[in-house]
């Protein structure tokens, strides 16, 4: 089913995914690389888990209601990001389809970190850092990935955080078959 990490301090935020998409009607892998975030500008970062291409659809769905509206995407940020999608996704959502997103970025001088799915019935949770020298992080992937060793084993204050998330996505690989290590990574600063 894929992961989409998200690993956030007072300065900075990085995302990755891994790349492997997998079509469940048919259990068909149906790509090894696929990105599944987007970098929505400069200072927001959208990432999705689930049915890809439903999210995907979300995405494209909210763009173009925004570019109907004349909204400048490029003046978005994770907050309104997030509430929209959200809204977005609860309107389409008519199938009940697995969808998971998170916005991650930069809103009034400060690292933001925000996240809904379906299952918790659209509730928007906030992961933002609130304290120097410590990192926040959301996971979106399956219940059995969340519930098994978590993110904070890997990562410690002298470690790198992007080499914590790349050895934690590859562990989650070894335990998911929906889960490959080709990793793409996004990051904004501060």
């Amino acid at each position: 089913m894929s992961i989409v990490v998200a690993v956030a301090n007072m300065s900075r935020v990085v995302v990755k995914s891994d790349g492997l998409v997998i079509n469940r009607d048919i259990e068909s892998k149906t790509s090894q690389d696929h990105e599944q975030m987007i970098i929505l500008n400069a200072q927001c970062i959208v990432g999705f888990y689930g049915n890809i291409e439903y999210c995907e659809l979300i995405v494209k769905e909210y763009l173009r209601l925004a570019s109907t509206a004349q909204v400048d995407v490029n003046a978005l940020r994770p907050t309104t990001v997030i509430y929209d999608l959200c809204e977005v996704a609860k309107a389409m959502n008519e199938d009940k389809k697995m969808v998971s997103f998170l916005a991650a970025g930069i809103e009034n001088g400060r690292i933001m970190l925000l996240g809904f799915t379906d299952q918790d019935n659209y509730e928007i949770s906030n992961f933002s850092p609130e304290e120097e020298g410590r990192v926040t992080f959301i996971i979106l992937g399956s219940e059995a990935i969340k519930s098994g060793l978590p993110y904070s084993k890997f990562h410690t204050a002298d470690k790198n955080i992007e080499s914590s998330m790349n050895k934690y996505i590859r562990y989650t690989a070894t335990l998911d078959s929906g889960i490959n290590d080709h990793t793409f990574t996004r990051k904004l600063k501060v």
